[in-house]
Formats: structure tokens, C-alpha cells, sequence
């Protein structure tokens, strides 16, 4: 009977590893030649090989299977694939770039908030302005500290607890008196630049969360080391004169039965708002200060009679901010006001020294017997900043001849006498090219409020201009005062030099 011949099989046979190849051999008892060292490697780099073949079928995704199955077999869901690796390929020469580990953010720590923009230095400055007031504001105004760097620790710290001083204010107002003295003063600045009273919640009272203590034997102590207030944009929004003037001077406490009976109403009113409330903390003197800022002031709370009343209780003040302080007068509201002659009616007359067309008629009789009055009582004086007073400066110089030739008494400052300290004066225009283009800043030139149209910027260099030789003219005209008295030298600034380093905020 015929042997049936086997098909023969279609299978491949699975190749056998290198190393049984050798095992079989020699069990066999066949005789090998011995290996060299290149077939050793060689048959490494086949184990190896193979072994990554393997490797990438384990790491293969799972096939999913069908959702209804997957329901009746109770299978767990089929885990998502894994992400491709980018194709981005790292340059030759930079750092490797890590992934962030754990998972990622929550949206609302990622997703700005469109109903505030602080945390940014561009969020800052957008907060500035859209304020109703628009000056120049900048940290380094008043000498007597060192502003920290813009990228610094210190800088940052102080610039956010600033832009959310209300809610300092109302959780750490216990611990503010707590920081260190150069800190506390410093933050001031910060105050003036970065906070938007009118938006706050909480109100500032005056000096007290910084500079009291509950202590009294410390707080009088704690103020006596005080040399510097910048009080930049505080008068008329969270501090007035008076509350200034109780807090510099002192507080002595007066026994209400030796107190003097007041004169009207309004007095009374005053004596109540100056005099502490039983258990109400007495200030202590600050007998030290000597610097002092009381720059862009609110329209109605620059008053030169209470600044006058209150400038002879510091008598170690040596640098003084009046910036963007009204015209000098000691009757601010007589500016418009007219009074009526006695038998002719038709016939009337400015009811006080000066009036808004002083500055046309170039008579500054009453402003130079306040700038008088001001020289006498501050007569340690050795730095001046008058910067955005374009209007009336030139009253520290005036000769007493207005337009129409009459000659007038004149008083003025006493730049060879209580002033003959004053080494350097501040009478830039506050603004410029860049500040008006961005912040709308209404001009003022000659007293006539001229606002650019369309930011037209031929006219205002040529208001900038014109600004720059009033000011040259008031600067020499001081300097040669002090030269026909033979008294120190002085130096004027016209505010070129932040324009040029783009100082305005």
C-alpha cells in the first residue's frame, strides 16, 4: 500500500534563539567551531532586536470593544490614547523646556478677571488713566528714600499691597504700624501713585493705621522718626488739612469746662473735627519731619491759608512739594466774584486781590504776599517743587508792572533772606508730548486752558515750547536776583530731563 505523501505545512517555523542554537549543538555532541568576539555581538544585537519587537506589541493600545458589550461584559472603559510626541524640535544651544508636573490649573486661576486689571504693570497704568485726575505721577518726586528697582521684590510687594490698599486696610490695619519706619514711609509714595481712593471702600483716617500705636509711649516715639510724608494725591481724598495739620502738630487733650466757647456754628464744627473723642488716641508730635509732599491736591482742598497756619509748625522742613497747587490766594472763592459800586450800580469791581484775569494782566499782587508769607515760615527751606504751576509762577519774580504799565507794591519771596537756602526749584510744566497724547492733560498757557485737538503734534510742541521759555525767563530772573544780592546760586529744572528718560507715568 503506497505511503500518502504529507503536504507539506505553510506555517513558518519561529526561528530559533542564538543561544539554543549552541545548547543543541553541543548536546548533540556535534563539534563547533568557537565563537569569535564579532558573532557574540552580533547575536546580541539580535536578542535585542527581537526583544523590542516584542516590546512594542505590549505597548500597543488595547482594542476597544463595542459600548453595548461593554456594558453586558461589565469591561472597564477603554483608556484614552496616549499623546504623540511633538514634533518641535529643541535648537541647538537652548534649555530644554520641562512640563509642568500634576495636573493642570483651573480655569478661573488662568482666565483673567475683565473687571480688574491690577497684577500688571500695563493694568496699573490703565487704572491711572482713566482716573478723572491726570497728572504726572512718579515715586520719585520727594527725595529722602531710595525707590527700589522696577523688577525688585520690594518694588513689587509694595506696588500690589498699593492697588489693594482697602483690603490691607480692613484685614492687617492693626499690623501696619508694626513694619519698619523706612517701609511705612516709603509705602506713602507708593499710596500717592498706585491707589484709586475714589473707588475704595475703606476709608484711610489720616496717618493713624501707619504711624499710631495703642502704645502711647511707643507711638510718640515711632513719630518722632519720622522725616519723610509723601503725601502726593491725599488732600481732598482720604486726608484733609486739618486732620494734617492735628496729626503734625500734636494733639493735646483740653478739658472741655477751660475750653473756649466758639464763635458760630462752624466754629464749633472744627473744634469737634480737631479735638480727639474721649479714648480717642492723642497724636504725638512729629518734630523731625523734613520732607514733605503735598502734591495734586482735589480743586477744593488746596487752601493757602491753612497751609500758612500750618508750615510755622515745622520748622525742620527742608524739602516741599506743592505741585499742581491753584493760584496763591487768600480768598479762593472771590475769584469770580464781583461787588457792586454803592450809588452806581452799573459800575463793579473784583471783590478780591486776584481774579481769573490776573494772569492776563500779569498782576500778582496777591500771590506774591502769600509766596511772602510762605518764604517767612518756611525758612529752612532748601528744595522747592513747583512743578505744574505754569500759571502763576511767574509771581516769584514779578517786578510789579502789569500790562497796562501801572506799578504796583510788591512784597514777593525773600530769595535773599528767609529763602536764601533754596538750592534747587522745580518749575517744569508737568506735562509733555507723550503724557497729553495718552492721558488727554488740559494745558494750561498764559491761564488760558487750551486742550489739543486731535493731539496735534506740531502744536503741542509748540505749547511745550512756549511753556519752556516762561519758565527760563522766571529761572534766570530768580538767579539774577540772587546775584544782585550776593547770595547763593540757584538751579531751576523745566522738566526736560524726565521728558527725556519718559519719567511720566
Amino acid at each position: 500500500m503506497p505511503k500518502k505523501h504529507k503536504a507539506p505545512s505553510i506555517k513558518p517555523k519561529p526561528a530559533a534563539h542564538p543561544s539554543l542554537e549552541s545548547s543543541r549543538s553541543s548536546g548533540h555532541g556535534k563539534a563547533t567551531d568557537q565563537q569569535s568576539v564579532n558573532d557574540i555581538l552580533q547575536q546580541m544585537r539580535n536578542a535585542s532586536s527581537l526583544s523590542k519587537g516584542a516590546g512594542w506589541q505590549t505597548r500597543l493600545a488595547p482594542r476597544s470593544v463595542h459600548p453595548s458589550l461593554r456594558n453586558i461584559l461589565e469591561l472597564p472603559e477603554t483608556p484614552p490614547p496616549r499623546p504623540r510626541p511633538t514634533a518641535a524640535r529643541q535648537a541647538i544651544g537652548q534649555r530644554r523646556l520641562r512640563r509642568t508636573p500634576g495636573p493642570p490649573p483651573p480655569l478661573s486661576w488662568v482666565t483673567p478677571n475683565p473687571g480688574s486689571s491690577r497684577g500688571s504693570d500695563s493694568g496699573d497704568r490703565n487704572i491711572l488713566r482713566n482716573r478723572s485726575v491726570k497728572f504726572a505721577r512718579r515715586l520719585n518726586r520727594l527725595p529722602g528714600a531710595t525707590v527700589p528697582s522696577q523688577g525688585s521684590l520690594l518694588h513689587t510687594t509694595l506696588r500690589t499691597m498699593a492697588t489693594h490698599w482697602d483690603w490691607h486696610l480692613l484685614y492687617d490695619g492693626t499690623f501696619l504700624s508694626t513694619l519698619p519706619m523706612h517701609i511705612r514711609q516709603l509705602l506713602l509714595t507708593y499710596i500717592s501713585v498706585y491707589t484709586d481712593h475714589p473707588s475704595m471702600g475703606v476709608s484711610m483716617k489720616g496717618l493713624e493705621p501707619l504711624f499710631t500705636t495703642h502704645d502711647q509711649e511707643s507711638s510718640s516715639n515711632d513719630r518722632a522718626e519720622v522725616t519723610r510724608l509723601d503725601l502726593g494725591f491725599s488732600l481732598g481724598y482720604w486726608l484733609n488739612i486739618k486732620q494734617l495739620s492735628r496729626e503734625l502738630k500734636g494733639n493735646i487733650p483740653m478739658d472741655k469746662e477751660k475750653a473756649p466757647v466758639p464763635a458760630s456754628w462752624e466754629e464749633e464744627a472744627d473744634l469737634e473735627t480737631t479735638t480727639p473723642a474721649p479714648g480717642q488716641l492723642d497724636f504725638a508730635a512729629m518734630n523731625n519731619l523734613r520732607y514733605l509732599s503735598l502734591a495734586s491736591p482735589a480743586p477744593d482742598a488746596a487752601s493757602w491759608v491753612s497751609l500758612l497756619k500750618l508750615l510755622p509748625h515745622l520748622p525742620t522742613l527742608t524739602h516741599l512739594s506743592l505741585a499742581y497747587w491753584p493760584v496763591p490766594t487768600l480768598k479762593p472763592n472771590s475769584l469770580t466774584a464781583s461787588v457792586s459800586h454803592a450809588k452806581h450800580k452799573q459800575l463793579t469791581f473784583q471783590y478780591g486781590g486776584s481774579d481769573t484775569y490776573s494772569s492776563y494782566e500779569n498782576n500778582w499782587v496777591e500771590a506774591s504776599i502769600v509766596l511772602a508769607k510762605l518764604s517767612r515760615t518756611t525758612y529752612s527751606l532748601r528744595w522747592l517743587d513747583l512743578e505744574g504751576c505754569l500759571e502763576w509762577i511767574p509771581a516769584l519774580c514779578w517786578d510789579g508792572v502789569d500790562i497796562y504799565g501801572k506799578t504796583h507794591e510788591v512784597t514777593g519771596p525773600e530769595w535773599n533772606g528767609s529763602w536764601r537756602g533754596v538750592e534747587w526749584i522745580e518749575l517744569g510744566p508737568g506735562w509733555g508730548p507723550e503724557s497729553s497724547a495718552q492721558d488727554n492733560i488740559t494745558v494750561k498757557s498764559g491761564g488760558e486752558d487750551t486742550e489739543p485737538q486731535q493731539h496735534d503734534p506740531q502744536k503741542e510742541l509748540e505749547l511745550l515750547e512756549d511753556a519752556s521759555e516762561r519758565i527760563k525767563a522766571v529761572g534766570k530772573r530768580i538767579q539774577m536776583i540772587r546775584r544782585e544780592g550776593r547770595g547763593k546760586w540757584i538751579h531751576y529744572s523745566d522738566g526736560s530731563e524726565r521728558r527725556d528718560t519718559a519719567q511720566y507715568t
